[in-house]
């Protein structure tokens, strides 16, 4: 599974390059060193420390980059980690150990996945970087030709699949198909300044269209399958991802249990969103006055 973190670095082509000039270039690579740093990472998307220590070593520019990220949410949030400059002098791990003892995590005073998380979580809080989601409207009126829906996907018992997505169906009987257009926005984080547009679309083969509801076939993508089920007299959109290859290297990171989807209001997901990014911004607030009083922080 490719890195989010990796990805990141590796197409931000200008902040490499001016990370490249100010602290000098990375040893060069050869392709079997490489090819061992790779395959020496988790499959699970994340870093462990091992890994960290073996970026800092073996490429510092990168790993620079991330101190960098963190000493401007660190410094936006008022622990003062010194010069926004890379390096993880006195003043940053001071800053760094201030905030993980704040936010319950291991302090140890320098970049780690965990930390890198809250910092993000933290981040997005502050700036409050909603978006207005649509309204759950199941349009069954021309049943015995086309059905039109509108929401937001939500996992049953648990919280959104996405915070920030916007999802279309439209389901044609002629056809025999049902199409999925969801659009997702992922938001500024501590690695990215902008938030970004991804749309994903799928469309699904329908395997019984009667009076009562619509079934579409199972998709398959990358280790999980997509089912849809839309009901008309309910006007309920719900959906079922499955982790397929559950043994294989490639999809062990997936979820091991199945999970039910179902298409929900948008307006009332954002407003759960909202109570939560209000809560949070109070609490980074408070933590961050105690750690000042308290020294914590230099």
């Amino acid at each position: 599974m490719e890195k989010r973190l990796i990805i990141f670095a590796l197409i931000s082509v200008g902040i490499l390059g001016f990370a490249s000039l100010k602290w000098g270039q990375d040893r060069p690579l050869s392709d079997e060193e490489r090819e061992a740093l790779i395959a020496g990472w988790n499959e699970d998307g994340q870093f462990d420390d091992r890994e960290w220590s073996e970026m800092a070593e073996r490429l510092p520019s990168m790993y620079r980059l991330f101190v960098l990220g963190s000493e401007i949410s660190l410094g936006r949030m008022g622990y003062a980690p010194g010069p926004f400059d890379g390096v993880l002098d006195e003043a940053t791990i001071k800053a760094f150990k201030a905030y993980q003892k704040d936010r319950g995590l291991r302090q140890t005073g320098g970049v780690n996945d965990e930390t890198n998380r809250k910092l993000q979580e933290d981040a997005l809080s502050l700036n409050g970087d909603l978006v207005l989601l649509p309204s759950l409207h199941v349009f069954t009126g021309f049943w015995d030709s086309e059905v039109l829906a509108t929401g937001t996907w939500i996992i049953e018992e648990r919280e959104q699949a996405h915070p920030f997505q916007s999802t279309r169906i439209h389901c044609r009987r002629d056809w025999g198909v049902c199409i999925d257009a969801t659009t997702i926005i992922y938001p500024a984080t501590l690695m990215s300044e902008d938030p970004s547009l991804d749309l994903d679309v799928t469309t699904y083969s329908v395997e019984r269209w009667d009076e009562h509801e619509i079934v579409t076939r199972p998709d398959d993508k990358a280790c999980v399958r997509y089912t849809l089920r839309i009901s008309r007299q309910q006007e309920l959109v719900t959906g079922l991802r499955s982790t397929i290859d559950r043994d294989s290297e490639y999809c062990k990171g997936h979820e091991k249990e199945d999970l039910r989807l179902q298409l929900a209001d948008g307006t009332e997901v954002y407003m759960e969103q909202w109570k939560k990014y209000q809560e949070k911004a109070r609490e980074l607030i408070l933590a961050d006055w105690g750690s000042v009083d308290e020294g914590a922080a230099p």
